[in-house]
């Protein structure tokens, strides 16, 4: 298998959207911020959007998750272009969208209303649709050359990119007003707070809470669809690129051949699969002199090489499973990183950019 080394800077110089999607700690949210800060060191004007960041990354790189700012710009010397870090939180944001497509006095009466408050609150397609919706908004400001958006894990992802058609049939029931239509209607869209809700909400006030919802956000249907076309055409321009990134553990292996091919069911398209963590990066050196025939350290050095070449036949593998799609492959090593600084944070993103293997 013939491989290479590609700056990362290469890989988006013809893209203004990036999405990385995959399964829980595979490193998706770390490889995201890299790429961003590597465009940003590029000279391009980058927008990274995160969903739910962890502590310790958004501590290192500076951010404040109480700022009444809604993005926070990360600086450095040597930086040639600019980054900014939008975190969006799910219930803030699609409360901006509501306000922003109601006028303000319907908008005040929609905020005392009981269903809403919930429906905002715990309603997984609000929290999913709230990030895409503030893509299509960052979009729409023309700021910036490229966005990075990271999404949800595995179990969560296809429910994301699903959220906006889900949102609209979630709306779509306006006009039934018979207690036992509503009340068997809510339990239907399997919320999790229907039960516990409904037993607190009573008779009439059940159906005028009900009623009052779907009066007051009728009109956000079509906007939803609107949210949604727009997501949908940027997803799908040749200036889109998804990663799919996953570790090389037959598992992990399994659950991203899943993923894509649901993805690509609603027509969302994987461009390349990342194997992160498939090597240490010393296998990109020359064997270290002075290592016995019987030693352990050339044991393990051994055992090493044929953890990279077994990475390398599963992407081979895959390569032929998956022939029928247009895909790219590469893999990355396994970095030490001691990250206590944005400077480390610095340093890991150009190693990373540095060693980006395509195959």
């Amino acid at each position: 298998m013939v491989t290479s080394t590609l700056k990362l800077s290469q890989k988006f110089e013809s893209h203004n959207l990036l999405t990385f999607i995959g399964t829980g700690g595979v490193g998706k949210t770390s490889l995201s911020v890299v790429t961003a800060i590597q465009a940003a060191k590029s000279g391009r004007r980058v927008a990274a959007i995160t969903i739910d960041p962890s502590r310790r990354l958004t501590h290192l790189l500076g951010m404040d998750l109480n700022s009444q700012q809604d993005f926070q710009s990360i600086q450095w010397d040597d930086m040639s272009g600019s980054l900014d870090i939008y975190y969006v939180d799910p219930e803030t944001v699609f409360q901006q969208f509501v306000s922003s497509h109601l006028s303000s006095q319907l908008y005040d009466k929609l905020k005392s209303n009981g269903i809403y408050r919930q429906i905002s609150k715990n309603l997984r397609e609000t929290h999913n649709f709230a990030a895409l919706y503030k893509m299509v908004e960052i979009f729409k400001k023309d700021e910036y050359d490229l966005v990075v958006l990271d999404t949800p894990p595995c179990d969560q992802v296809i429910e994301f990119f699903e959220s906006p058609s889900r949102l609209q049939k979630f709306f779509s029931n306006q006009g039934e007003d018979e207690k036992k239509t509503w009340v068997d209607w809510i339990q239907n869209k399997s919320l999790k707070f229907a039960e516990s809700f409904i037993k607190k909400l009573v008779g009439g006030e059940f159906v005028d809470e009900m009623n009052g919802f779907f009066s007051a956000v009728g009109s956000l249907k079509s906007e939803i669809a609107l949210v949604t076309e727009e997501f949908l055409v940027r997803m799908q321009k040749e200036s889109s690129y998804l990663f799919l990134v996953y570790p090389p553990s037959l598992d992990k292996v399994s659950d991203a051949r899943y993923l894509m091919r649901e993805m690509s069911k609603n027509n969302f398209f994987v461009n390349e699969f990342v194997m992160n963590r498939a090597y240490l990066k010393v296998l990109d050196q020359s064997q270290e002199p002075g290592l016995s025939g019987d030693s352990e350290e050339l044991k393990l050095y051994n055992y090493f090489v044929e953890m990279k070449a077994r990475s390398l036949s599963q992407i081979e593998q895959l390569r032929e499973e998956l022939e029928g799609y247009s895909l790219n492959f590469s893999l990355l090593p396994e970095i030490e990183a001691n990250m206590q600084s944005l400077n480390d944070i610095l340093s890991f993103a150009q190693k990373m950019d540095e060693n980006w293997i395509v195959t």
